[in-house]
């Protein structure tokens, strides 16, 4: 995955009210569309969402942004962050310390 561009995009949504309900189902739904897209978390707090983008360049990055991730429904804001240097690679989780008994 070293030759891809990366980012983290950091997303808020507009909030539901009485008369605009929050389709979060569709709208993780579509999320999960988009193939660049390698992972995505809803957030307690701000901002809403922060997802993992894979992309062949920056220019193909801007593209997605300009015509995909800003298109999506809800979306109040977008902050990305790309990637300069892999410094750890994805590593499985450690194993649980056993607790005493």
């Amino acid at each position: 995955m070293s030759s891809y561009s990366r980012a983290l995009v950091s997303m808020n949504r507009s909030r539901a009210s009485a008369s605009i309900p929050s389709p979060r189902p569709e709208f993780d739904a579509a999320l999960a569309g988009i193939p660049e897209v390698v992972e995505a978390q809803r957030l307690f707090g701000e901002p809403d969402y922060l997802i993992r983008v894979v992309s062949a360049d920056l220019p193909s990055y801007q593209r997605l942004y300009e015509s995909v991730l800003i298109h999506l429904p809800g979306v109040r804001g977008l902050n990305s962050t790309i990637v300069m240097k892999q410094a750890v690679h994805p590593r499985p989780l450690p194993q649980r310390p056993t607790r005493p008994t």
